[in-house]
């Protein structure tokens, strides 16, 4: 014969044992959900990513700060026209097709 059970109460062994999964299940909910809030979102770059985001902003004012025309190379190409470099037929070809390039007509 089973386990004797006095009164009108059912054991207590099973129900205890339920209530404590339950508390236990709320108390790890309760603590993964606090431990999301305290995390929260951040992101952390590694220190490659940092030096090329450093890099980067260094290379864009430097290219902020050039000069837009080349003065030497006006020059340069000053002196060849004054020289008569370009004045030939071959060079007039290439500027003649270049401009045409340019307008979208070859």
């Amino acid at each position: 014969m089973p386990g004797r059970v006095d009164g009108n109460l059912p054991p207590k062994g099973p129900q205890r044992t339920q209530q404590e999964n339950t508390r236990r299940v709320q108390e790890n909910r309760n603590q993964e959900t606090a431990s999301a809030a305290d995390a929260g979102d951040r992101v952390e770059l590694s220190s490659a990513a940092q030096e090329s985001r450093e890099l980067e902003s260094r290379l864009q004012n430097e290219v902020r700060n050039l000069p837009d025309v080349r003065e030497e190379r006006v020059a340069e190409v000053r002196e060849r026209i004054a020289s008569g470099d370009f004045d030939n037929e071959n060079v007039r070809r290439v500027i003649a097709d270049r401009i045409l390039t340019q307008l979208g007509l070859e």
